[in-house]
């Protein structure tokens, strides 16, 4: 039998009303394994005697860690690594270990995507919007797709990682900075705070991918996670062109924006459309985030009860005037907000539950917020891979 410790570098990122902060993390996974007659083991096939995951998984050691240190990870904890090890956070390193000794270390690399992907950063001066663009070398025009970021706010790291992510599976993708806070550094012609952002600032990254010869024009779809996914699904109500919306521990109604103060008589949306603040839920204490009063999830829970009805009709998300195919993904373990619970309200005005072939809900029960992670850093939220609970009429993805 050998033991396989599996290291990698991860981050946190915590935002506070002047600053956001992010903490290095170290991951650690392990599996005890059987070795095959031939010397091998086939993670896919092969299911831990024990570990941080069951059963056969091949990605069992990337998903499955605690930070290292963690009382979960029982004796096997007793191994750690330095961070200097490690490297950067596209490595995962394997130590075995066979009767209390640790043998040659390997490394392996979690780049998302190939060397075979394009990129141009975009600017504001210079293309209207902000992020990166990538796709598939070739040159050839496919479906496109406009990636949303949350309320961590854009970068250009991030854009490049998302953006790459999805071209590696055969997109066009504009991943767009809507936001980027003045307290950490912005970016020149970005939004500073998440407030009235305009709606039609997604027409305008729409405009700039048409005019590229490796987008279909008729075929740009939306993709938002959490404060994104919110965007995404109040665009689809307003903007014809979007071909299809994935909405990631989505909301299903318009929250308070954020970031700034307001000006005196001045109604602070996250979001405006035609020069109008669209119709939101107040935050009540949004400060008890931070000094640790209360969960972000039990502000908003707490916030929309104390809305009136009349409010929280106007605030809602008039999904069922979305004309284009939906999918929901909601987390059942979501300490951010209740996507799940959100993401069924949802599915429900949308028909998803009672059949409408344009919609699909894949509720995670087990999963955080983090279920969209980033492709090379997948998140947990507990000891258990997050098993998806699906209603489904037709089986949709963003390029069609």
């Amino acid at each position: 039998m050998v033991r396989l410790h599996a290291f990698r570098r991860t981050s946190t990122t915590s935002i506070t009303p002047r600053r956001q902060d992010r903490t290095e993390v170290i991951l650690h996974a392990w599996a005890d394994m059987l070795v095959e007659t031939q010397g091998g083991i086939d993670l896919g096939n092969q299911a831990p005697l024990a570990g941080t995951y069951a059963g056969a998984d091949p990605n069992g050691l990337l998903w499955s860690g605690w930070p290292q240190g963690d009382e979960r990870l029982g004796a096997a904890g007793a191994l750690e690594v330095d961070a200097e090890v490690l490297g950067d956070n596209a490595t995962l390193l394997i130590v075995p270990e066979v009767d209390g000794r640790l043998l040659p270390r390997q490394r392996v690399s979690l780049q998302p995507y190939s060397d075979r992907i394009a990129f141009r950063e975009l600017s504001v001066a210079h293309d209207g919007v902000s992020g990166v663009f990538a796709a598939p070398e070739d040159g050839r025009p496919r479906p496109a797709v406009i990636w949303l970021h949350g309320s961590e706010g854009g970068s250009m790291e991030q854009a490049t990682l998302r953006a790459g992510i999805l071209a590696q599976r055969g997109l066009a993708v504009l991943a767009l900075n809507y936001v980027a806070y003045s307290w950490s550094a912005g970016i020149e012609g970005v939004a500073p705070a998440l407030a009235n952002i305009p709606v039609e600032l997604l027409g305008k990254a729409r405009d700039w991918l048409v005019d590229r010869p490796e987008v279909l024009p008729t075929r740009v779809s939306l993709y938002g996670a959490s404060k994104g996914a919110e965007l995404a699904l109040v665009a689809a109500t307003r903007l014809p062109w979007v071909r299809s919306v994935v909405a990631c521990v989505p909301s299903d109604v318009v929250w308070a924006g954020f970031g700034r103060p307001a000006a005196p008589g001045e109604r602070l949306s996250s979001w405006s459309w035609q020069g109008q603040p669209l119709p939101f839920i107040a935050y009540d204490r949004y400060e008890d985030v931070f000094t640790g009063a209360a969960s972000a999830r039990e502000v908003h829970v707490r916030s929309r009860a104390l809305a009136s009805p009349e409010q929280q009709a106007a605030a809602r998300i008039a999904v069922e005037q979305v004309r284009a195919p939906v999918l929901l993904i909601g987390a059942g373990k979501d300490q951010v907000w209740p996507s799940g619970e959100m993401a069924v309200a949802l599915a429900s005005s949308l028909g998803a539950i009672t059949g409408n072939a344009r919609a699909e809900i894949m509720l995670f029960p087990d999963a955080s917020h983090d279920i969209c992670g980033s492709g090379s850093a997948p998140k947990r939220a507990d000891g258990e891979a997050a098993r998806p609970m699906r209603w489904r009429a037709e089986r949709r993805s963003a390029g069609r």
